[in-house]
């Protein structure tokens, strides 16, 4: 069966805003990689984004870093605690990207 123009329909509607909340948990304690100056090696258990438009939760595991990672930059704001200090350098371990800078939090 051919498909014509109507079957394709193109959502025009403007996107709204992307606002994400994010947390994540560390399989390691600060005290297990020497300290809060190298939460860069604490490593991900999970990482947690609540899509507030959206009104969804999506879970990260280890294994989905990249997934994560991109999810938080295709945000319009990113919002959490304490997370220039802690989550974004926690993920950078693993992407060496430098969220605080990059990301509007």
């Amino acid at each position: 069966m051919a498909r014509t123009p109507r079957d394709l329909v193109i959502d025009a509607r403007p996107r709204g805003p992307r606002t994400v909340l994010f947390d994540l948990e560390t399989l390691r304690s600060a005290a297990d990689v020497g300290g809060w100056q190298n939460c860069h090696r604490m490593g991900i258990a999970l990482g947690v984004v609540c899509h507030l438009e959206d009104d969804r939760f999506e879970v990260f595991p280890e294994s989905r870093v990249a997934d994560l990672s991109a999810t938080l930059c295709a945000a319009d704001l990113v919002v959490g605690f304490n997370i220039r200090r802690f989550d974004y350098r926690v993920l950078a371990g693993y992407t060496g990207e430098d969220y605080e800078r990059t990301l509007p939090t």
